[in-house]
């Protein structure tokens, strides 16, 4: 939810969550609002600065779009499976064991797992599911 003014008088183009492990650089796992013709003014690992604003304020004024962004790779890179294999590993065992484990992760290897981010949730949904219907277990005596 943006922090600012209920009766802030334009909408906005842009908003972050931004993290105090990456203070000032956008990251697209949290929640954001960005269109994805303005998503290259904000390359993901790098601040946003003047530069960002520059763009988005050429675009506002009538001028092209950023450039679209470059088209997935169809060959993963060589680390991408095992990425993806232990990412899935860890989202089975719960939201507690991958958020810990995706914390050591590079900021490269975080946005790696991008292609796979709705696959990981629902992963992480089904394993909270399963340990909330542990608690709801009677015991056997």
């Amino acid at each position: 939810m943006p922090i600012c003014e209920k009766r802030f008088m334009y909408e906005m183009t842009a908003s972050f969550t931004l993290s105090p492990d990456t203070p000032g650089k956008p990251r697209f796992d949290l929640p954001h609002k960005v269109q994805e013709q303005h998503r290259g003014f904000f390359p993901q690992g790098q601040p946003i600065d003047e530069a960002c604003g520059q763009k988005l304020a050429a675009w506002a004024r009538g001028g092209t779009p950023s450039p679209a962004l470059a088209p997935p790779s169809s060959q993963p890179e060589a680390s991408e499976p095992k990425l993806f294999a232990v990412a899935r590993e860890k989202a089975r065992a719960g939201r507690e064991a991958f958020e810990d484990w995706r914390e050591r992760l590079t900021d490269r290897q975080r946005d790696g797992l991008q292609p796979i981010a709705a696959e990981l949730d629902r992963l992480l949904d089904d394993a909270d599911a399963r340990a909330d219907d542990r608690h709801l277990q009677p015991e056997d005596a």
